[in-house]
């Protein structure tokens, strides 16, 4: 099914980011594209309603352990820059 805003949505979406991952907005905004603007006589399927609903589990879940990944390299350089001070204060 093409959807024209949801396209554009995308594109924009992308453009406006530094890397070329969709976020949860960007699956959100484009879900509900295609449910406004689906054809009434041919609804979206329930198995690809779903099919993307865990899509966007999926994106959210990813962008969490992203975000828990940096925060753990920012500890983990925070306590070895502290570590080498105190080396280099003994000495």
């Amino acid at each position: 099914m093409y959807v024209p805003e949801a396209t554009s949505s995308i594109s924009s979406a992308t453009t406006a980011k530094s890397s070329n991952l969709a976020s949860k907005d960007d699956f959100l905004k484009i879900l509900m594209s295609q449910l406004k603007y689906q054809d009434p006589l041919e609804p979206m399927k329930p198995d690809q309603f779903l099919s993307q609903l865990s899509q966007l589990t999926q994106v959210e879940q990813l962008q969490n352990i992203a975000k828990s990944l940096e925060d753990l390299k920012a500890a983990t350089e925070k306590a070895d820059s502290s570590s080498g001070f105190r080396r280099s204060a003994r000495r």
